[in-house]
C-alpha cells in the first residue's frame, strides 16, 4: 500500500508500506531506496525527504542516493519541506523543523542538520504542509487546525470534526479537510469557502486547481470553491500529487495511477 506521494521535477515519488521509496517516471520505476519500516510520507523540491514507521527521516537526492538520515524515538507519520527546511510529525504529537541548508567544513552531511524549533500537539501528526516559515498541522485525533511559526501557534481554529488533510497553496492560502467537508482559508487565514464532499476527505493537492480525495472519488475544485468535475476510482484514495500537466493518485489497493489532466477532464463528470 502507498500512503505518501509527491511530484518532484516531473517524476512521481512514492512511499510504500513495503519499506521502499520509489521514483516513477512514465509508469516505470527508475530507482528505489529501502528504509527499515513502512514509508509513511514523502515530500520534496530540490531533494526528497521520506519518513518511516521506525522513526527514520531520509534525505535523498534526485538520482536516488541517500545524502543523510536521522532517527527519532517515535514513528514519523508526516513530512513537509520548504527550500531549506524540512518538518516532520510524529505519532507522539511532536513536530520538529530542521534547517537542511547548513554546511560545516569537516563534518559529515548528517551532522549539518540543526533543529530550529519543535512543538507538540495532543494527537498524532497526520499531515503537514510548509509555506515560508509556517507549518500547518492536521491530526485525526483533534478537531483543531493549527499553524505554527517559529515553534509558536500562529493560528488555530476548531473545525468541529477531525482534521485529516491540509495543504498550503502557492499564495499562502490553506485548503484542509475536516470530516466530510473541505475548507479554504485565504492568505490572511480568514474563512473563504466550504464544500460538503459527502465523504471523508483524506488527501489534498493543489496546483492551478485543488484536487481532493474522498473515499474513491476524486474531486477537482476551483480556487473560488466551485466543483469543476469529479470521477470515481476503483479504490479508496490515500494520496494525491499534481503538477501543471499530470496528477498521480495512490490508492488503498497499492497501485499508483497517473493521468494527464487534459485527458482526465474529457472523461470526468461535471
Amino acid at each position: 500500500m502507498v500512503r505518501g506521494i509527491v511530484k518532484v521535477k516531473g517524476k512521481t515519488i512514492a512511499g510504500s508500506y513495503d519499506s521502499n521509496v520509489y521514483c516513477i517516471d512514465k509508469g516505470s520505476v527508475i530507482w528505489s531506496v529501502p528504509m527499515s519500516a513502512s514509508v509513511l510520507d514523502v515530500c520534496g523540491r530540490e531533494r526528497i525527504y521520506a519518513v518511516s514507521g521506525f522513526g527514520e527521516l531520509f534525505c535523498i537526492d534526485l538520482d536516488g542516493k541517500v545524502i543523510w538520515n536521522k532517527t527519532y524515538d517515535t514513528p514519523l507519520w508526516s513530512c513537509a519541506c520548504s527550500v531549506d527546511k524540512v518538518a516532520v510529525g510524529g505519532a507522539n504529537g511532536v513536530i520538529s523543523v530542521l534547517d537542511t541548508n547548513i554546511k560545516e567544513k569537516g563534518k559529515e552531511p548528517k551532522d549539518w542538520i540543526k533543529e530550529t524549533w519543535n512543538a507538540h500537539i495532543k494527537g498524532s501528526v497526520e499531515r503537514l504542509s510548509f509555506y515560508n516559515e509556517k507549518v500547518a498541522v492536521a491530526s485525526p485525533h483533534e478537531t483543531i487546525l493549527r499553524v505554527f511559526a517559529d515553534g509558536r501557534i500562529y493560528y488555530e481554529e476548531d473545525l468541529g470534526k477531525p482534521v485529516h488533510a491540509v495543504s498550503f497553496l502557492d499564495d499562502g492560502s490553506i485548503v484542509c479537510s475536516a470530516g466530510n467537508s473541505i475548507f479554504m482559508l485565504d492568505k490572511g487565514l480568514s474563512y473563504k469557502w466550504g464544500f460538503d464532499a459527502g465523504l471523508g476527505v483524506r488527501a489534498i493537492s493543489a496546483c492551478k486547481d485543488i484536487y481532493c480525495g474522498g473515499g474513491n472519488i476524486l474531486f477537482c475544485m476551483s480556487r473560488d470553491g466551485k466543483l469543476r468535475w469529479y470521477r470515481r476510482e476503483d479504490t479508496e484514495i490515500l494520496g494525491i500529487a499534481c503538477d501543471e500537466e499530470t496528477i498521480s493518485i495512490c490508492g488503498k489497493d497499492g497501485n499508483i495511477r497517473e493521468y494527464s489532466l487534459v485527458s482526465l477532464l474529457e472523461v470526468a463528470k461535471v
